[in-house]
This record gives C-alpha cells, structure tokens and sequence, in this order.
C-alpha cells in the first residue's frame, strides 16, 4: 500500500521571530523597532525635500494613471460604481478607489500599507464597502505568524482605539488589504523604498545642523585684538570682557583701550562646501528611487532631453510594475469580496487594469508616427484607443471603421489622379463625376516645358523659375556643403581620439605578454567619455545643420514679402489634428525626422566605436598570432608591444573616411530637412503651396527626379517628408519643400 507523502513544508523562511512575532533583521539599532522605524521614515519625508520630491515623482503618476475594471457587463460596470462613485461616504470623503490607492501608496514610503474595509448593506439590497479603516504605519507594533505554517495571523497595533486606552490591537489577516515592498522571508514589514536613501539623508541632516551651528558661531565672524603694548591686568580684563559681550550679541561695538588692535576673522565663503555635498546627497536619494528625473535642470544637473527621455523610461517601467501590483491588492481585497457576495461564488472577478503614462500628446504623437514609419499598422481599435488616450471626443468603433474606409478610398483617388497628372474628383477642373464621356486630360509635353537649372540640368521650368526667384539653390547648397565638411572634420577627430585610446589599450595589455592580450582582447573597448564626445559631435552638427534649415526658409518667405518677425504659429489642436490625419491617411507613411535624427545620433556613435572597437581587438589578435613564432624563437618572455601596437594604429587609419563622411552627411541632412520643416510649421498659416525641389542634389537618383516639381497644398498628410526615404541614396537625399505664400498672406510694407 503507497504511503501518503505530507505536503506540510519542509524548509523555513529564515524569518527572525520571538514568539511567533517578527522581529526582523535590520541591522541599523535606531531602525531595529519597527514603531520607531516607522516615525523615522515619516521624519525623513516630512524634514527633508529631496526624499519628498522623490516619493511624489512615483506616487503623482500611480495616482494619475489610467484606472478602469475590464469588461462591459453588468458585473464589472457594478464594480466600477463601487470603486469610483464619490456618491458613497461622507460628502467631504473621496472616492473610494482614490482612499485606498493613496494610502496603499505609502508602501513604498514605509515598505508597507494596511488598511482593513467595512462593509453593510445598502439601500439597494447590495454589499458594499461602507468604509475604509486607515492604519497608520507608526501605530503597528509586530506582524504575527501561524505557527506551523509561518503564514501571516494578525497584525498587530500598539494604539488605543477611540477614546480607550492605549492597548494591542490584533487585526486578523483574512480582514486586511496589505501591500508589501520587497518583502524578505515572512518579514510583513517589508523594505521601505527610502530605505537606501536613510545614510544619505542623515548626511544632508548633519550637515544642514552643522551649517546652522557654524552660522550661529561663526556668521558674524570671530573677533580678535592684541592687547596695547604694556598692559596692565585691568586693561587685558577690559579687552576679553568687551570681546565677550560683543562675540554674545550683548553690545554691536567694541570700546577697548587705546592702542588696542582689533581684527574681525571669519564669516566668509561659510557654505560652498556643504551646498554642493548636499546637492550630491539629493541626487543620491533620486538615483535610489529612480526618479533622476526631477534632478534635471537644477543646479549642477543640466541634463538633456534625451537623458530626460531616458531616465523617464525607466521610472515608467517601474512605476507600472508598482501599479500593477496595487491594482492586485485592491482587487483582492475589494473587487472580489463585493463580486463574491453580491453576484455569486461561480461569477468571473473582473481585472482592474492600469496604464501609467509619463508622456505628453506632442511626444505621444511624434512616437506613434515614428512606429507607423517603421510599418506599424494602426487598427480601427488603435485609433480609438488613441482617441481616448489624447482625450479626444469618443467615436463609436463602426463609425470609425466606415470613415476610416472612406478616407482610405479618398486617398486611393489622389494617388491615381496624381499619377495621372489631372485634378481628382471634386477638385477644381476635374471631370463631371458619373460622366461616361469625360476623359481625363493630360499636360503638355514635358520636353516643351523644360529650362537648365543653375547646374545646367535641364528639368521642369516652373520649378527652376521657382527656384530662382525663392529658394536660391547655389548659395544654399553651399551653406550646407561647408556645414557637411564641418560636421565631418569634427566627427573626424573624435574618431581619432577614439583610436588613440584603443591603441593605448592595445600597448598596455600586449606589454603583459601575448597570452595576457588574448585572454582579455574582449576588454579593449571605447570609453563611455570618448562615445559620448562623439555624439556631441554629431549632435552640434544635427543642431547647426538645423539651423541653417529654419533660417532659409524664414529668408525665402521674406523674398516673397511675409514678414517673418511676427510668426503665426499653428495651435496646439490644429497640430493635434493633422497629426491624426497623418496617421491616417497611409499606411507607409514615413514620419518623424525629429525622432529619425535623435536616433541617427545615437545609431552612428554607437555603430562607428563597435567597429572601431572589434577592428582593434582583431588587428591585435592577428598581430599577437604573427608575432608569437619570433617571439618563441628568439626566447622572448613577451611579444613587442610597439609593434602590435603599431598594427592597430594602421588597421584603424586606413578605415574609409568615406562611409564616415556619408553618415555624417545623412546626420545633416535629416537636420537641415526637420529645420525646414519647424520653421514652415512657425508659419504654418500663411502658406498655401509646397512645390518639391531637388536643385540641392548634384547627383538626383530617378525616384527623386520623377517627383521633382511636385505640387501639394501644404500640409498635405499625401506629401512625403524630405529628405526621401525612398531615395536611392537613403538619408543623403537633398530634396527640399518650397513654401509658397497664400494669395491673403500678410505682406512686409512697402
């Protein structure tokens, strides 16, 4: 006969207890009670603004996030009366949703939060939680485990009730909503967030009552005088005493003797040191709850955009994994308790879903369209989704699937008018729709409107008039070749910097021998500072390039008589507004040269060191190999580190400064191409026209040249963004919009 195996646990959490009630493992004596940890952590909140800033940057957006319970029925509609109706409670009480995620919050404050609901019956035959017991952290004693099991049994507070005396309180587990962060073992009382942060914060507390001591000693400075020449005990007892009342504050002058000399020492230049330890404390404190973010611009801190970016990136992971978890708590202590009562045992419980967002409509939008340019297909449901997010008026989901159909038919009519060369219909000169007999008409031969642009290519002769007249073309494709030269010497030497420092490394290791080499060639990389120097360079590049862009086309609108001192910049729902019909209008669309150019940055530095990097590990590899029979042979303990040293210098020189000068040339481009385009955008109001260009090319591929002179009403979501994605030249494409003025456009006085 089998035995039956016990499935009772074997192991044990390691949790130190006393009594079955846990004690804990904190190795600080003044955090080991768990009260006086609590007011402690309070203490750090309340008394310090850095460890404030850094809870708030998590709590504000769990509290903003997007909270809802899945479904449509009548269940999870019940559920959501329950969670968010402010209609229950006290007039002056919030929602009940918003009291239990605020306080459940403060887990991460104090590493845990409990509260315990109540429930009663309601007016409508229903069981809803009536109230929400708040227990305050400092008002919990120990957490209690079942014996046998280490489970949790009660929570215990150390508090009086209302009006009674203080006594313990045993709250039974089965009666809590409890949040732990990072709990060890069976330790309840979990790992507040803040508690990295508590040797950093007592630092900033010294020495803020150290500035305070120094101030009060020594602010005004220490006075000290030589006794006259030949003083008695009289005159000396007249000095110390005038000293002293001064030094007290007793008297604001001195009278001493005569021939006394008085000099006043101190009170300068008191805080540098203590500001800037106290600026590296806060930024330590940030770092420890990954909120850098809210270091950015202040003092000793000016970060970036992109470092922005990042840092936000990484608060959003774990601020949504934060949620998550909340949201699970609450629907196991709310939601399936009011399902389970109110609806039956076998009914489904609800999700209650999050979504934590830390980006803007304008970023929002701008990486949506980089995600379409890079093939994403937004389906109906996306749209609407979208539509929600940006807060936009709700459109049932079949309302949106005909006009989006409607639109993609409307677009499919543009495209082949265009093609055809003749107005689509509606448009002004188009056929009559429905007419059997109309035909569609055609331009004149292309050979007899033709003219030899300023490179003395012949091409369409309205936009080589055009280009005379308004863009320019000789002095502006000059301005941009010497802004590519520039880019490309800087990067150049940047570049060369980098190879220094990987053939210094080289040298090093191969002077500990030929194994040494080949046993750490994988560590011969470049510097962080020598990347990061690079994509400065690119970057100042991208930023002049860009402004070469935005003045040209504010200095073609003046040729056409705007005066562009006074820009009409479109407003924020019109650019709302076209960007959705962007997204709409086609599917393979290319967008985004603002996030294409930040990513070639990024993409060309890191892309250039690798190769840089694994052409030096594989120089000195092959060098160590060619070397090692001499080296055997003539008894060498080590092979010559000049020599591979000098292999590695020559591999990496004779890399092609070509394929360099064509990314930097793509990095310019693309920025002289978003410059453009904010700077129409400045405009937006009074341009009616944008005629395509490709006068800047000196080498126009037959894609481009097909499409040169195109003609579209400006902001045309059917206009593609230039440079051309679809040029064979890729991003080194100098294509460029002409922006025409509208008839009403207002002109500079004569």
């Amino acid at each position: 006969m089998a035995t039956r195996k016990s499935l009772a646990p074997i192991a044990a959490t390691g949790t130190t207890t006393i009594n079955r009630e846990v004690v804990g493992d904190e190795y600080v004596s003044a955090l080991q009670d768990l009260p006086s940890r609590m007011r402690t952590y309070t203490k750090m909140r309340r008394g310090d603004g850095a460890v404030h800033t850094a809870l708030m940057a998590l709590e504000k957006p769990i509290l903003g996030a997007r909270w809802d319970v899945a479904g449509n029925d009548d269940v999870a509609q019940a559920c959501r009366e329950e969670l968010f109706s402010a209609d229950r409670g006290a007039a002056h009480d919030p929602s009940l949703f918003e009291q239990v995620l605020t306080h459940l919050l403060t887990y991460l404050q104090y590493g845990f939060a409990a509260a315990e609901p109540v429930w009663a019956l309601g007016d409508d035959q229903r069981i809803h939680c009536s109230a929400l017991t708040i227990i305050r952290q400092e008002s919990v004693r120990t957490f209690r485990l079942k014996a046998g099991t280490g489970e949790l049994e009660h929570l215990v507070q150390y508090t009086q009730a209302l009006d009674e005396s203080v006594r313990d309180i045993d709250v039974p587990a089965e009666r809590l909503m409890l949040a732990v962060h990072a709990r060890e073992g069976a330790d309840y009382s979990g790992v507040s967030l803040i508690r990295p942060c508590y040797r950093a914060w007592l630092e900033r507390d010294t020495i803020r009552k150290t500035r305070l001591w120094h101030h009060d000693r020594f602010g005004a400075g220490t006075p000290v005088a030589e006794y006259p020449q030949g003083a008695g005990d009289d005159d000396k007892d007249a000095v110390d005493e005038a000293l002293a009342d001064f030094r007290a504050g007793a008297r604001t002058y001195l009278a001493v003797p005569h021939g006394t000399k008085l000099q006043l020492i101190g009170g300068q230049n008191t805080g540098t040191g203590p500001t800037e330890e106290l600026a590296a404390l806060a930024a330590e404190i940030a770092k420890t709850t990954l909120s850098q973010v809210t270091e950015l611009g202040t003092s000793g801190n000016g970060g970036n955009r992109a470092l922005g970016n990042t840092f936000a990136t990484l608060l959003r992971a774990g601020l949504q994994g934060y949620a998550e978890y909340l949201a699970k708590v609450i629907r196991r202590g709310i939601v399936q308790p009011f399902v389970r009562w109110n609806f039956g045992e076998s009914t489904p419980i609800p999700e209650l879903t999050v979504s934590v967002t830390l980006t803007g409509v304008l970023e929002l939008l701008e990486a949506i369209t980089a995600a379409v340019a890079a093939g994403l297909h937004l389906e109906p449901e996306d749209i609407a989704a979208l539509r929600d997010e940006l807060e936009l008026p709700e459109i049932p989901l079949e309302e949106l699937k005909q006009r989006l159909e409607a639109r993609k038919a409307e677009a499919a009519d543009l495209a082949a008018a265009k093609a055809r060369q003749v107005p689509a219909p509606g448009q002004k000169g188009a056929p009559p729709k429905g007419d059997p007999e109309s035909k569609p008409t055609t331009l004149a031969d292309p050979a007899e409107d033709r003219a030899l642009d300023y490179r003395g290519r012949p091409r369409g002769a309205r936009v080589v008039a055009l280009e005379e007249q308004i863009l320019k073309p000789r002095g502006l494709g000059e301005q941009l070749d010497r802004e590519a030269v520039r880019a490309g010497a800087d990067v150049l030497d940047e570049l060369r910097a980098i190879d220094r420092v990987l053939v210094d490394q080289v040298r090093t290791l191969a002077a500990a021998g030929g194994d040494a080499l080949t046993a750490r060639v994988q560590s011969i990389d470049v510097p962080k500072s020598n990347l990061t120097r690079l994509q400065a360079a690119l970057a100042r590049a991208a930023e002049r390039a860009q402004q070469v862009g935005f003045e040209a086309v504010l200095a073609e609108l003046e040729r056409q008589g705007l005066d562009t001192t006074q820009p009409t910049p479109r407003l924020f729902t019109d650019r709302l507004r076209s960007a959705l019909r962007r997204l709409l209008a086609d599917d393979s669309l290319w967008g985004g040269l603002a996030a294409m150019l930040r990513a070639l940055v990024g993409l060309y530095a890191s892309r250039e060191a690798a190769q840089r990097a694994t052409a030096a590990q594989a120089a000195a590899l092959q060098a160590v190999t060619a070397a090692a029979p001499q080296a055997a042979a003539a008894g060498a303990a080590a092979v010559d580190a000049t020599a591979v040293a000098q292999r590695v210098a020559d591999t990496l020189a004779e890399r092609a400064a070509a394929a360099v000068e064509a990314r930097v040339s793509e990095v310019v481009n693309v920025a002289f191409g978003q410059g453009r385009q904010q700077a129409a955008q400045a405009f937006g109001r009074a341009i009616e026209r944008q005629v395509r260009s490709e006068a800047l090319d000196a080498h126009t591929c037959e894609h481009c040249a097909r499409h040169d002179g195109d003609d579209y009403a400006f902001g045309d979501p059917m206009a593609p963004e230039l440079p051309d994605p679809n040029c064979a030249g890729g991003m080194r494409c100098r294509g460029v919009w002409m922006y025409l003025l509208a008839a009403d456009a207002p002109r500079r006085a004569a």
